[in-house]
């Protein structure tokens, strides 16, 4: 069985990881990966968070740390390409993010 591709790279993710051992290791990697634990301890802390996209103010568990830019699409993994997306806003993004990736690769750019 072939594991899940890197998430950063065309290399295999380690197991329970979504990225390579290359692409999650690494300075940059560790400060991004503090950063994102910031925001969601602040959000939890506060039991809710107000989502960028739509506006409203939802339950922390409701609430999805997101890549402003995606990590697939040349996004860097860093405190200020993170934000707080609710689940449906989240779900949306990312289809929409997908979609623009399958148009792009048949058309070959």
């Amino acid at each position: 069985m072939v594991g899940k591709a890197c998430r950063t790279c065309p290399g295999i993710a380690v197991r329970g990881s979504s990225q390579c051992a290359r692409c999650g290791s690494g300075p940059r990697n560790q400060s991004a990966e503090l950063a994102r634990r910031a925001l969601r301890r602040a959000v939890n802390r506060a039991g809710r968070a107000r989502c960028a996209h739509c506006g409203l103010v939802h339950l922390a568990e409701r609430i999805r740390v997101d890549h402003i830019v995606a990590l697939a699409d040349g996004g860097r993994d860093e405190p200020r390409n993170v934000q707080p997306l609710c689940v449906g806003c989240h779900q949306v993004k990312t289809r929409e993010e997908e979609a623009v990736r399958v148009h792009r690769r048949a058309r070959g750019t």
